[in-house]
C-alpha cells in the first residue's frame, strides 16, 4: 500500500502545501535519518525557493502529529524518521551511520519486560532500543 501524503496531511488536521509535500517525500525516500540540514538540501533540489526556517517549522508540525520520530545522537544532532512504525536503531560508532533495525521477538520481549517492572510514578509511553557499534569490514 503507497503511502499518499495528501491524505496523511489532511488527516493530520494540516494544510497540503508544496513545502510540507516535499519535505515529507524527502524524508519518506531517506534510509539515513537526516538532521535538518539534510533534509533542506535535499529538499531545495525539488523546491529551489525554500527556506531552512520553513524546514524547520515543517518538522516540527509533522513531529507534534506525530507524523515524524525525532532522535538525539552523539553530539546532541537531532535527527528525523518518517517510518514511525516500531523499529529500533544500529549506531555505527566509526562512520555515525544509522541503520533500522527490525526484530518482533526483541520488541516484544522489551514490552513485557517494561510492562512488567512497574515503574513507581513512571507511566511508559514508547521506547527505541539504540545499538551502538561498528560494522565488520
Amino acid at each position: 500500500m503507497e503511502l499518499n501524503i495528501k491524505e496523511l496531511l489532511v488527516e493530520n488536521g494540516l494544510r497540503c502545501t508544496p513545502q510540507r509535500l516535499a519535505v515529507y517525500q524527502v524524508l519518506l525516500e531517506s534510509d539515513t535519518h537526516p538532521t535538518a540540514d539534510e533534509i533542506f538540501y535535499k529538499t531545495k533540489s525539488i523546491l529551489p525557493s525554500i527556506s531552512l526556517a520553513s524546514i524547520y517549522n515543517t518538522l516540527e508540525k509533522f513531529v507534534s502529529k506525530g507524523m515524524v520520530k525525532t532522535m538525539q545522537t552523539e553530539g546532541d544532532t537531532q535527527r528525523y524518521d518518517a517510518k514511525i512504525h516500531k523499529h529500533h536503531h544500529l549506531f555505527c560508532s566509526e562512520s555515525g551511520q544509522i541503520t533500522d533495525y527490525h526484530d518482533e521477538n526483541l520488541t516484544k520481549m522489551i514490552e513485557e519486560y517494561l510492562r512488567d517492572q512497574k515503574i513507581p510514578g513512571f507511566e511508559i509511553e514508547d521506547f527505541v532500543l539504540n545499538i551502538k557499534g561498528k560494522y565488520r569490514r
